[in-house]
């Protein structure tokens, strides 16, 4: 009994004393540069932007920190390709993420992170027939970036809540994607003519390129 207590008390106490991971959340905006020309059939800009948000946790190190977080990401085009057919674009992104910070200050917060994950590409022709494609494929993503950390609770506090201002900019990477099977709905019940629901072959279209963001979120 006496060393059932001992082993309980022992415990207990290991845990009162253990760091609890910090947790975080963030939301904010990014965008993506490709310099491609394949992509002016997307976009003549260049640009896609994409609106972010991510939780995850975060453990102290000896040097520095190194957070965990999941993060999605939706965003998308709206153009015409050559001035007449309307093209829409939608790019949907799944990633996990591995940063690691190291407090200059305690206000000022340099960091890298790689991220890798999933996306969606849908690919849309709006004209009468209305041709469109989704392709999925895997992505990485690598960053440098800086964080501003204002204090929002009282330094006497166990947890101490941060407000998080984050500037990253960096690379994204992807296998080209092709959209060789662009076709419209397949209408109920299929039509007996097969030209009416062919496919077509537009290509490739590369999405990989610079990439930057700026988000804020909350840590404690």
């Amino acid at each position: 009994m006496n060393r059932t207590l001992l082993f309980v008390a022992l415990v207990t106490s290991t845990l009162a004393a253990a760091e609890v991971p910090t947790l975080q959340a963030s939301a904010g905006y990014s965008t993506q540069v490709f310099g491609a020309r394949g992509y002016d059939l997307i976009g003549l800009d260049d640009n896609l932007h994409q609106g972010r948000v991510a939780v995850g946790t975060g453990f102290n190190l000896p040097f520095g920190a190194l957070d965990l977080e999941v993060a999605f990401a939706t965003g998308g085009t709206n153009t015409a390709t050559h001035g007449v057919i309307p093209v829409q674009f939608a790019l949907k992104s799944l990633q996990l993420g591995v940063t690691y910070r190291v407090a200059v200050k305690s206000w000022f917060h340099p960091y890298a992170q790689v991220a890798g994950g999933y996306d969606w590409e849908t690919l849309t022709l709006a004209d009468e027939a209305r041709l469109t494609q989704t392709v999925g494929s895997f992505s990485g993503v690598g960053l440098l970036g800086i964080q501003f950390a204002v204090r929002m609770g009282s330094a006497k506090a166990p947890r101490v809540p941060w407000m998080i201002f984050d500037l990253g900019a960096g690379a994204a990477l992807r296998p080209v994607t092709r959209f060789d099977a662009m076709a419209p709905e397949t209408p109920k019940p299929a039509p007996t003519d097969p030209i009416a629901v062919g496919n077509v072959n537009l290509g490739a279209l590369p999405l990989s390129g610079f990439t930057a963001r700026l988000l804020v979120g909350v840590r404690f």
